[in-house]
């Protein structure tokens, strides 16, 4: 897999649960004349293997990427790296949430999930678009983990992929600002 290959099935699989995007793409570069530019697409997992960071670090150099920064959220206790395939293509983050900084009640939801995905995803291309790597959580432990974490909720409901794409509103011709973005998609009806 390339990164043009992989960022292309990302999108797909992000606006098969978020079919607005693809309509916000669509207004957005008609307005601008031509295909809008990605700056990033993120990714978010826990600190456990196999879907640790350092997974999804083996898994997108192996297909051209590099590892160029490593950030910390003290707050939001998490630890993230950002990859670059070429220059000007769009990057990935990864974020990871440092789990044993939350209750145990917690950890034990999240290991149950995490214990359930293929031991053969670690550092493999193939993580990067296993989406659903475990069964659906149920509603009870998807509250208890948003109790604590939005981010850990969310992960354990919507599994290994895409949390979101960005706009590089820096490249565009006729929509060249933030504020030029929000307002067109407000224009459109959309929040």
């Amino acid at each position: 897999m390339k990164p043009n290959e992989l960022f292309e099935q990302l999108w797909k699989g992000y606006t098969e649960i978020t079919p607005s995007a693809e309509r916000i793409y669509d207004l957005l570069s008609e307005k601008d004349g031509g295909p809008i530019k990605n700056d990033h697409v993120a990714f978010r997992t826990y600190n456990i293997a196999p879907i640790n960071l350092e997974s999804f670090a083996n898994a997108l150099e192996t297909i051209g990427f590099e590892k160029k920064g490593e950030y910390h959220f003290e707050k939001k206790k998490l630890r993230a790296f950002h990859f670059e395939s070429a220059p000007g293509e769009a990057r990935i983050f990864v974020s990871e949430l440092l789990t044993e900084e939350f209750s145990d009640r917690f950890q034990e939801i999240v290991n149950v999930h995490v214990g359930q995905v293929k031991p053969a995803l670690e550092n493999s291309p193939e993580l990067l678009l296993a989406e659903k790597a475990w069964p659906l959580v149920s509603y009870g432990d998807y509250l208890k983990l948003l109790d604590e974490s939005e981010y850990g909720a969310w992960v354990s409901a919507f599994g290994i992929r895409a949390n979101h794409f960005t706009l590089a509103a820096h490249y565009s011709q006729n929509v060249p600002t933030l504020q030029k973005v929000v307002q067109i998609v407000q224009d459109a009806g959309y929040e």
